[in-house]
């Protein structure tokens, strides 16, 4: 097959960039390592050598408690990406949405995974043929100019690469206890299983957002439990290091390549991503995949293969955005790329459209769902113009709970702006939020990345990509992990810096020693944060599942895991409860009512409109509710939030009177010492008045007063 050859840039000096002298930008490099230093020393960043020994203790201790259950769940992971790889991860989730739409039971999903498995292995020897087609692509030596033995800096990057994946295996061990999956990552095909089809969950603002990455948890769930959605997380964030690797090594070097793969799997926020099931490690993954395509189609002389190298690419972009609407632009960044370079390059457009109607093919059934669900295509957003707002109580919330960053605001002030410009070392350098940090090893080498001069077309590609998808980052939101998806692109770029001849061969070897004792760094603040958080305790078997998810932890927040265990016990089959103080749902084992933080609940919707406890009773009724499970504590954390703690319907006479005459309390957990405080209640439903001897105790009425006595 035809493949453009491009010129081998890697005799090129350092300061092409620039044009300043190779000294200039050593001295440079220089200055700003003794600068990061001096800021770094003052948050104790140094080796550990006790981290190290915890960890290599750990591994063997923590992985013989679990041999049985980790076995079983690599054995259906392993098939999962079997069957992957013949049919795709991006077009799995779709298949699973239109199945889900009629039907979405353990059983059926299950068998149909397994007639899928068994249909990818009847077609592997094909697969193998068409891989066995690309000469020079996937061989020991590889990608021309990147066929170089790696050294030993690159092999002591693939070390700790491989302790890093190591320690996301550990991470996968312990409960999920990640607040966005307990309300809508697991939660949302949990329901969907329990109620035996996808259906509209309107309460639920997230579920507006696209769910390619949740129909494949819906699937492990049905396999297996979280802890087999937890793993493919974790091994979708591998995969997306293992496709920088082919990017680097095909284009720039075997030595890049290993750099890349390294610094994007070290990455804090990478490798915290890996522990829980969240979607930002897919929407890595999809990004680097897709434009490791777009550089085979730019790569490729015949139109033919060119053209479906560009409609792959789109694709992939596509399950990319179908994972998170804040990789939309990502996608669109690497359909705009296709498209400028392919007409510098002399050839039609065609290409780039093929790819653009390929990613919104791809991006389509989540425009479908939302147009189904709530009449507007791209819920919960625009809902001023196309509707749907109606549900949502706190849009401002919402936005600020993503960090999100208005644009009039950034450049209406100079405060805003220099905010903006300053924002990678305040991330990187002036606040170390759990789960919310980059680590020192981009911020050590992407200023040398502008002293070099790009020639190759895959040189352009991997930067313009990296600079673009920062900007779309920064522009919108402070929150660090939104600039996953274009990480794996930013890895490629600070990969530039350390390539055979880009630099003079005693800095770069300086560069890659400050890069791998950063690395070093990188690990250890992942592993005592999980520490922290209490994983390791767990994987070492010093504590139950029980109490680690009875305990209030870091993105856990305050537990309410007893109320969960006692309706997974107590109540029948066929209750559905209405939840109330509380968003998180995932380890409640029955049909639930309940809403996030930013919507409405239909409840105290309910309650403000009725006029006496009794028609108050009907709407409960009507919405099939058999059951009530308040978290009175949540009710006091957001008591400014009117959808959580609406004051007016709580301290009125309807709610009052209704909770006293028809609910009959089941359950209570009330504790307010130490780092146990929680009042957790469970109520069925009457049709009847209580006797006057069992009225219940109203936690909600009992946390206003405590307010309103506090002055709050």
């Amino acid at each position: 097959m035809a493949r453009r050859k491009q010129k081998n840039t890697s005799g090129e000096q350092a300061a092409g960039g620039l044009r300043v002298p190779s000294a200039f930008a050593a001295a440079f490099f220089l200055l700003w390592v003794a600068v990061l230093w001096h800021f770094y020393r003052k948050h104790n960043v140094r080796l550990d050598p006790a981290v190290w020994a915890d960890f290599f203790l750990l591994v063997p201790d923590a992985l013989g408690r679990f041999p049985g259950p980790l076995a079983a769940k690599l054995a259906w992971l392993a098939a999962f990406w079997a069957t992957a790889a013949g049919l795709g991860a991006g077009t799995l989730s779709i298949a699973l949405f239109c199945l889900g739409l009629a039907r979405f039971t353990p059983g059926l999903l299950k068998a149909c995974f397994i007639a899928a498995f068994a249909a990818a292995l009847l077609a592997a020897p094909w697969w193998l043929r068409s891989l066995a087609g690309e000469p020079g692509d996937y061989g020991p030596r590889g990608y021309g100019m990147g066929g170089r033995p790696l050294g030993g800096w690159a092999l002591a990057a693939l070390a700790l690469l491989g302790c890093a994946a190591l320690m996301s295996l550990l991470g996968t061990l312990p409960p999920e206890i990640f607040y966005d999956s307990l309300v809508y990552h697991l939660a949302l095909p949990k329901l969907y299983l329990l109620r035996g089809r996808i259906v509209p969950t309107v309460h639920n603002i997230y579920s507006g957002l696209p769910l390619g990455v949740q129909m494949l948890y819906g699937l492990s769930l049905s396999l297996s439990d979280d802890r087999l959605a937890a793993l493919l997380h974790a091994s979708f964030g591998l995969w997306a290091a293992a496709s920088v690797y082919v990017i680097g090594r095909r284009h720039f070097s075997s030595e890049a390549g290993a750099f890349a793969a390294f610094a994007f799997t070290l990455c804090p926020i990478a490798l915290y991503a890996g522990w829980n099931c969240g979607v930002d490690l897919a929407s890595a993954f999809y990004c680097a995949l897709s434009l490791l395509a777009l550089l085979k189609s730019l790569d490729r002389d015949e139109p033919g293969e060119a053209l479906r190298w560009a409609a792959c690419s789109g694709l992939l972009a596509g399950f990319a955005a179908g994972t998170k609407y804040n990789v939309l632009p990502v996608a669109l960044i690497l359909v705009l790329l296709h498209a400028w370079h392919s007409r510098r390059l002399g050839r039609p457009l065609k290409g780039s459209a093929a790819m653009a109607c390929a990613a919104a093919l791809a991006f389509s059934p989540w425009i479908v769902k939302n147009m189904l669900f709530f009449g507007n295509p791209v819920y919960p957003f625009l809902t001023g113009t196309l509707g749907g707002g109606q549900n949502i109580s706190d849009w401002r919330g919402f936005l600020e709970a993503s960090s999100s960053r208005g644009l009039r605001e950034t450049f209406s002030s100079w405060a805003a702006f220099q905010d903006l410009l300053l924002q990678p070392w305040i991330c990187c350098v002036g606040d170390w939020p759990l789960g919310d940090w980059p680590g020192p090893v981009f911020i050590l080498l992407i200023p040398l990345a502008f002293f070099m001069r790009l020639e190759s077309v895959s040189e352009k590609v991997a930067a313009q990509t990296a600079a673009a998808g920062y900007l779309a980052w920064a522009l919108a939101s402070r929150l660090v992990r939104y600039v996953l998806p274009s990480l794996p692109a930013l890895a490629l770029c600070v990969a530039l810096v350390i390539r055979r001849g880009t630099l003079p061969r005693w800095l770069r070897h300086a560069a890659w020693a400050a890069a791998l004792y950063a690395g070093l760094f990188d690990f250890q603040a992942a592993y005592n944060q999980g520490a922290a958080i209490g994983e390791w305790r767990y994987s070492r078997g010093r504590i139950s599942a029980a109490d680690y998810l009875n305990a209030e932890r870091v993105t856990y927040g305050l537990p309410y895991y007893t109320a969960a265990q006692f309706i997974n016990r107590e109540l029948p089959k066929d209750a559905r409860v209405l939840v109330l103080g509380e968003s998180r749902t995932f380890y409640i084992e029955r049909d639930v009512v309940a809403s996030t933080v930013f919507d409405n609940n239909p409840f105290w919707l309910a309650a403000r409109d009725s006029k006496t406890p009794e028609e108050l009773l009907a709407k409960v009724q009507a919405m099939g509710i058999t059951h009530v499970f308040l978290n009175a504590e949540q009710l006091v954390y957001r008591a400014q939030s009117a959808a959580v703690m609406p004051r007016d319907v709580v301290g009125g006479p309807v709610f009052r009177v209704f909770w006293g005459k028809y609910l009959r309390q089941l359950f209570e957990d009330r504790k307010g010492a130490g780092g146990y405080r929680r009042w957790l209640t469970v109520y069925e439903v009457r049709s009847s008045p209580n006797p006057p001897d069992q009225i219940p105790v109203n936690p909600a009425f009992s946390a206003l007063s405590y307010l309103e006595k506090g002055g709050q």
